[in-house]
Parts: structure tokens; sequence; C-alpha cells
């Protein structure tokens, strides 16, 4: 498999409204055009926007830099920052599920849990469909659950963040996290599994933003990723790449040799790629993903044109 890079899409350049993240693209194809939601910041809190991309993959149609869905109210999941992560449409409506952002006064810093909004006017306005998470922390899963990627059936299937603990690394800790899998009969109560999708390659090894793409033909769940070291992650020696994995009952999946190349010295993204998304549009293969600075310098895709 092959992805064959078309360059970065969008940035954003600063201004008094944003910072120059535009972080997690996520997609949805509309009648006319796919709509990119992405992440920016005002201050220290991130919030959702959004641009309209033609289906030629090469004229941004208009968008909005104020939020459809901004942070929540004080003492909430995510009063401190959302992040979209998946777009499903359901009859007439659209429903994010979200990140939701809360600082912590110790060590580990932030908690995030995963939030559900909808919107009725095709992404130009989000709702919470509730003020607390969908999911969160539980007995079993004590450090986070974010990043979520679902794909609607007869029933909701979902990959998912799973944080795993906390680590000092020079003094200073950092997250560790794994995908993991749960499903669901309304999309908003969800039965998780313990089980472990992808297996670590080394011990400190980070997984990040699953996103799945099922092939009919040869009834084959393709997952990509990101995953990071624990050190020397912002741009050095650990930094996010993006990788591939394979699985026939979408829960157990393998990992093989396919690496998504970083860009040429010097270019936005030559010193990470993460936080991929891919659909199919027009039975072509899009990848959605950030470059260096987990975002700072934009969103780029790649494409996989012969699908079979």
């Amino acid at each position: 498999m092959t992805w064959i890079k078309q360059g970065r899409i969008f940035h954003i350049e600063p201004n008094d409204i944003t910072s120059t993240h535009a972080q997690v693209p996520t997609p949805v194809v509309l009648n006319d055009r796919i709509r990119v939601f992405y992440s920016s910041r005002c201050g220290e809190k991130s919030f959702v926007s959004f641009f309209d991309l033609s289906f030629d993959l090469r004229t941004i149609l208009g968008g909005s830099i104020v939020p459809v869905l901004s942070f929540g109210n004080p003492g909430m999941f995510d009063a401190d920052g959302v992040m979209p992560s998946c777009i499903i449409k359901q009859g007439d409506e659209l429903w994010m599920y979200y990140i939701g952002w809360s600082e912590l006064k110790n060590t580990a810093r932030y908690q995030n849990e995963i939030g559900l909004a909808v919107s009725k006017d095709s992404g130009e306005n989000f709702e919470r469909m509730f003020e607390g998470p969908i999911m969160g922390r539980t007995p079993t899963e004590p450090g986070l659950a974010v990043m979520p990627f679902v794909m609607p059936k007869n029933w909701f299937r979902m990959w998912y963040q799973s944080g795993t603990g906390w680590t000092n690394v020079g003094g200073k800790y950092e997250p560790l996290y794994v995908i993991k899998y749960a499903e669901s009969v309304n999309g908003m109560e969800w039965r998780r599994s313990r089980e472990q999708c992808i297996e670590s390659n080394f011990p400190l090894e980070a997984f990040s933003r699953p996103t799945v793409y099922f092939d009919e033909q040869v009834a084959v769940y393709n997952m990509w990723f990101c995953h990071r070291g624990s050190e020397d992650y912002r741009g050095g020696s650990g930094s996010y790449q993006i990788s591939h994995a394979y699985s026939t009952d979408g829960i157990k999946f393998t990992r093989d040799t396919t690496v998504f190349p970083f860009g040429a010295e010097g270019e936005w993204d030559s010193e990470m790629v993460c936080y991929p998304y891919v659909l199919e549009v027009n039975g072509k293969l899009i990848m959605f993903y950030n470059g260096n600075g987990f975002g700072q310098t934009g969103i780029g895709i790649a494409t996989w044109e012969n699908v079979h």
C-alpha cells in the first residue's frame, strides 16, 4: 500500500482569535464538498472550527474560524478545551464524538474524556447531547478515554485511545496510552473490551488517533494510527509517525511494516506526521493528517486511489 502525498492544504496564520493550530482534522462528506473540522485555540483553550474542501482536493470553498463547538462550562469535563475526533451521519444529523480537556493541578497536568454533540445544520453549529462525557475513566481504565473513531453499521463500533498511566521522563510526567475497542447499540452507551487492539513494540510506546476503513471486498479492517516514544517526541527521535494494521474481526489487529513518510528537511511535516483520518470519496481513499508541532503547521492530505 502506498500513499501519495498531495501537500499541505490548510493552515492558520496567527491572529488575535486563534493560535497557529489546526489540529486533529476530522472530515465528513457533504453533498457538494468535504467539510473538515479541526481544533484551534483561544489562549490555552481549544475549540472546534471547520473549512470546506472541493472534491478535487484543490480548492478551499470557505469555512469558519468562529467556534462551532466551544469549551464547556466551568467544572465540566471539557471546560478547558474541545477537539473533534469523529463525525458520523445519523439521518439528517451529524454526530460529533469529541475530546474534552480538563486541567489537573498535579503532575499529570490534564484529563481527557469523550463527549457527544449533534448538529442539525450540516455542522454549522453543534449542541452537546450531554453535559457529561459518554466515556471516561473506569476502575479498569484509570488513565483516560479519548480520540474515538466510530463506525455505524447495524450497531456502533468504536476504536479509541485508552490511557494506561503516566511515566516520569526527565522529571516531567508523560501520558501512556494504547488503542482499545468498544461497542454500542445506540452510539451513546458503550460496552468496552479489555483487550488491547495492537501490541506495543516497546514498553513506553504510546498510540493515538485510530482511524478504520473496512474493505468489503476482502472483509478486512484497515487501521491507520499514529504512535510515538515517550522520550524526545516533540519533533525529535521519538516523534509521532503513522503506521498501518489489519484485522478480520476489527478487534485484534496485526501491525505491518508500512510507515507513512515524513516530509523532506525543512518541510511542514519533516519532524512528525500524526492524527490521521482516512475516508473514501468517490472510490478514492483520502488521508487527512497533521505535521510538525502537533498541528501547528496545518493539515495535509494523501491519496490512495487504487482501493482494490
